[in-house]
């Protein structure tokens, strides 16, 4: 699988690309989701 070269520069996780057509409501709402799913499974994990 090609890797996408991302804008943040970052190299490691999920390639995450917000379309340029979500509204900043929009793109909000699933950053927050993926930081409340990530914080949730760091804790079960342990």
């Amino acid at each position: 699988m090609k890797r996408l070269h991302l804008p943040s520069g970052i190299t490691h996780g999920l390639d995450f690309l917000i379309p340029d057509n979500w509204s900043a409501d929009q793109a909000l709402a699933v950053v927050e989701l993926i930081e409340e799913v990530s914080e949730i499974s760091c804790a079960e994990a342990g």
